[in-house]
């Protein structure tokens, strides 16, 4: 058989075809090369970062608020955590809150280590863990912390989402820095805001860049509204909590103790007198109890800048080039018994400078608690009459709508603040029936001001007045009506009143 061979010309064309794709071949051979190198050593941080990854399963039992003596039933929760210096496990306060046991278990490991904490903050959902066995850290290469990343930086997030049992790593950015209310506390913060996805059970995992830890993810925005956005613990408020529990006590975040205005608004400016020359500042509208400003600021004054930072009108500092946050991140940077600089304009006194010990958090001056987590409730049984100090766990035990359905009157109180004379609210939580309280069985929950025609600071002087009282127990409420107890038939059936209702607790131990 003949063989055929191409003309000539065809041949010719193939070659110029052929030295023409061949660079190009081999420029994607070079290109894809670098990229498989890349992801290589891309990988590598990632290994070495995962290899620190702590699942964390909890069982929580809170109280129940409404029957103080009784706890809710238990609940199962995973979250997660990384391993930093001396055998510590970093994760969320909200992840170990009211716990009744803490296991742990490592990245690729098939064992459960039970853990306990070390310290917590529930201010800035931060805790520490550590576990019985120090086994469970052998071979882990603690994490260390990071610096706050730039805007627009790219980050990874670590940890076992939805409760799954395998090592979830997403990649986001950073895509701002700002203050936020964190949901666990209530407390306002820097917060770093990333587009990562994060899911119940990442809670309490690291943010990493180049193999640090820059963050601690802590909780996500409403789905319903946005999505891919979650919020994280910064490294600046986790150096502070590490700082913090060095000399072995946790002592909190300090507060200057004032509420302010911002005078953005010129016609507020100028009813105030504030000069041209005061180019920025908030102006200071209430100094709380206990406040370490007492004597060194007035009602008044204008704040202009704290720590050599300038405040401007709306409240802002600069804490990097181009980004701005409140100004009381330069407070929350700050240890207690830190001192701290203050430029203040004052009418009849013109600009100063004052410095002041940071020797307080302010919880001094909250009326109404939020959320106390690893506590028991305190109250009394008296008469049939179950008594409690006002909280945000109170008002909660009216469900999710609390704030729609609890009683109006207390939910309000949780605007204001503690004064010399008020600094908690005592409520009549409810009414156990018997015939010695028969009439006030339809009362609910209302704030006492009273106890026989005295007024009281607190629940432990409400419960010392109650506990003096002669042959009558005068109960006032809501300064309209006044519900009476007899003292002898009160103490003489108090434990049948117990024992019907089930109540080992009364409350009143110490007051025996």
């Amino acid at each position: 058989m003949q063989e055929y061979r191409f003309p000539q010309a065809i041949l010719d064309i193939r070659k110029d075809i052929m030295f023409l794709i061949r660079p190009i071949f081999s420029l994607f051979s070079i290109v894809y090369m670098l990229f498989s190198h890349h992801a290589i050593s891309a990988s590598k941080p990632i290994r070495r970062v995962q290899n620190s990854i702590v699942k964390i399963y909890t069982v929580q039992q809170t109280p129940d608020y409404y029957n103080p003596w009784r706890m809710l039933n238990m609940a199962s929760i995973s979250g997660s955590g990384c391993i930093i210096s001396d055998n510590r496990i970093l994760t969320n306060a909200h992840v170990v809150a009211d716990h009744k046991m803490i296991r742990v278990r490592r990245y690729g490991d098939a064992i459960r280590y039970k853990a306990q904490v070390l310290w917590v903050s529930h201010e800035a959902d931060l805790a520490l863990l550590t576990t019985e066995d120090s086994v469970f850290f052998d071979d882990a290469k603690p994490l260390k912390i990071g610096a706050l990343p730039e805007s627009q930086e790219e980050v990874l997030v670590f940890g076992f989402p939805v409760g799954g049992d395998s090592l979830s790593v997403t990649k986001g950015v950073l895509s701002r820095i700002e203050h936020q209310v964190y949901a666990h506390s209530n407390h306002y913060f820097i917060a770093g805001q990333i587009d990562a996805a994060i899911n119940l059970g990442n809670s309490g995992g690291p943010v990493i860049v180049d193999g640090k830890v820059v963050g601690v993810v802590m909780q996500s925005h409403d789905p319903k509204s946005t999505e891919n956005i979650g919020y994280m613990v910064p490294a600046p408020i986790v150096k502070h909590f590490l700082n913090d529990v060095k000399d072995g006590q946790y002592n909190g975040y300090p507060d200057l103790g004032i509420d302010t205005q911002s005078l953005e608004n010129s016609a507020l400016r100028q009813y105030h007198h504030i000069p041209k020359g005061v180019s920025g500042g908030v102006i200071v509208r209430k100094i709380w109890i206990d406040s370490v400003v007492t004597d060194l600021i007035k009602i008044g004054d204008v704040l202009m800048a704290i720590d050599g930072h300038d405040i401007a009108y709306d409240g802002s500092v600069e804490f990097r080039p181009r980004e701005r946050t409140d100004f009381s991140h330069y407070v929350d940077s700050r240890q207690i018994g830190d001192d701290i600089e203050l430029r203040l304009f004052r009418q009849d006194k013109g600009i100063k400078d004052v410095k002041i010990t940071l020797s307080s958090t302010g919880h001094e001056s909250i009326l109404v608690p939020s959320e106390v987590y690893d506590k028991k409730p305190r109250y009394v049984v008296y008469g049939g009459m179950v008594f409690c100090p006002l909280s945000k766990n109170v008002l909660m035990r009216w469900g999710d709508n609390w704030q729609q359905d609890a009683p109006k009157p207390l939910v309000t109180e949780l605007a204001n603040w503690a004064t010399e004379q008020r600094r908690e609210i005592v409520v009549l939580l409810q009414s156990l029936p018997h015939d010695i309280n028969i009439g006030y069985n339809e009362m609910g929950t209302r704030e006492i001001v009273a106890i026989n025609g005295l007024p009281f600071k607190n629940f432990d002087e409400f419960k010392n007045l109650l506990f003096l009282s002669k042959d009558y127990a005068r109960i006032r409420i809501d300064h309209k009506i006044e519900l009476v107890l007899d003292v002898k038939k009160s103490k003489a059936h108090h434990r049948e009143i117990l024992d019907t209702y089930n109540i080992k607790d009364d409350g009143v131990q110490k007051n025996e």
